[in-house]
């Protein structure tokens, strides 16, 4: 099936941080077919926005053409796969072969999705003052990316 990509859903009132530190929140895919990896996914935000932010910090060079944006919680990920030089398919995977929708969008489209997310998580992190290695790290890796645009 293949379907467009609208977006990345968040909720800024599901953010929380557990005592061993893990900054929590719903974070999940919106395609055209409904959501992935679930509606309402929770998941440990801070370390996923990092790590998706630093693949598509390498995705930037041309000669690398797919990216992985995994999930912690259960065995999702997707793989971005370069189309063209604008134009990206989001393979939504189950397990590592499983391929649940493929989606097609803007390359920028995206990483503006995954940046306005991760603003979120980083006004909620700030207004709540949980400064630690993580939220310095997201937030410098979200600028390094902001440089590549």
């Amino acid at each position: 099936m293949i379907n467009n990509f609208l977006g990345i859903a968040t909720n800024p009132d599901s953010i929380t941080r557990s005592n061993s530190g893990n900054t929590m929140g719903e974070l999940f895919f919106i395609t055209e077919m409904g959501s992935f990896p679930d509606n309402n996914w929770y998941d440990n935000m801070m370390t996923l926005l990092s790590w998706w932010l630093q693949s598509l910090i390498s995705f930037q060079n041309p000669k690398i053409k797919t990216a992985k944006l995994r999930f912690m919680e259960g065995s999702f990920e997707v793989d971005v796969e370069r189309i063209d030089s604008t134009t990206v398919c989001l393979n939504l995977l189950s397990g590592s072969t499983t391929v649940l929708d493929c989606c097609f969008c803007d390359k920028e489209f995206l990483i503006f999705n995954i940046c306005e997310v991760t603003k979120t998580l980083l006004g909620k992190a700030y207004s709540m003052q949980w400064f630690d290695e993580g939220f310095v790290f997201l937030k410098n890796t979200l600028n390094h990316l902001m440089f590549y645009k």
